[in-house]
């Protein structure tokens, strides 16, 4: 599947997981709410994944003109929310926006799903840390075009293929989560346990059986008691 295609379909099916394609007919909230600056960053960071993608194809006049059209917009709309920000705490904004939008129609809200949903609003120092922080991928991103061969430049880890499958998994937490599923599959879950349990059992056999051969004089080292949170969150090396 094409990215422009896959970008397409999430923003049409997804709206609460990514918002549209950054435009001058995009609507957003003045303020932003937990669930569209999520929804945000998370475009963003598809945004410049197609970018690089674009670089990688040699497409750089095209990865030119993207970034001119999309990426950029992303400081206008953390402007935009910073010059609507108040010095206000987080649950007294939330509960002024959902008034707000609560007393008009439903055609003059933002087209965003999830303004009457997720009420914290985003503080106005997270917004300065994130357009900051936007404001350097960017330039990371953007000096891809000066190398020859990007994955022999200083900037070769942006287009890895960890970095693909970090933000492809980011994606489909994202959804599981706006469907009311765990982030991660009960399979995945389920299959980590069984691992884990696995190996401290070996481990627990190995160290039982070392521990009959040693002299009676010899300290012993101690077996740690089995503990719930030791193996549904440690990966089975811990314990190999």
């Amino acid at each position: 599947m094409l990215p422009e295609v896959a970008l397409d379909l999430l923003s049409t099916y997804f709206r609460s997981v990514l918002i549209p394609p950054p435009s001058d007919r995009l609507e957003l909230s003045p303020l932003p709410l937990r669930q569209e600056f999520n929804a945000t960053l998370l475009r963003f960071r598809l945004d410049i994944q197609y970018y690089v993608e674009l670089i990688a194809k040699h497409k750089e006049l095209d990865a030119l003109q993207f970034g001119q059209r999309t990426l950029w917009r992303y400081t206008d709309i953390f402007d935009t929310w910073l010059n609507h920000s108040i010095s206000l705490s987080s649950s007294t904004a939330g509960e002024s926006l959902r008034l707000h939008y609560s007393s008009q129609p439903v055609s003059e809200s933002p087209s965003y799903q999830s303004v009457a949903g997720d009420g914290e609003v985003v503080t106005r120092v997270e917004l300065k840390q994130k357009r900051a922080e936007i404001m350097r991928h960017i330039t990371n991103v953007a000096a891809l075009v000066a190398y020859p061969d990007p994955r022999q430049s200083p900037l070769a880890d942006l287009l890895s293929q960890e970095r693909r499958e970090e933000l492809a998994a980011a994606v489909n937490a994202a959804i599981l989560q706006t469907m009311q599923f765990p982030r991660e599959p009960a399979l995945v879950t389920l299959v980590r346990q069984l691992a884990t349990t696995s190996a401290y059992l070996v481990g627990y056999r190995s160290s039982s059986s070392r521990s009959s051969a040693v002299k009676k004089d010899t300290p012993q080292q101690q077996q740690q008691p089995w503990v719930l949170d030791t193996f549904v969150n440690s990966d089975a090396d811990t314990f190999a």
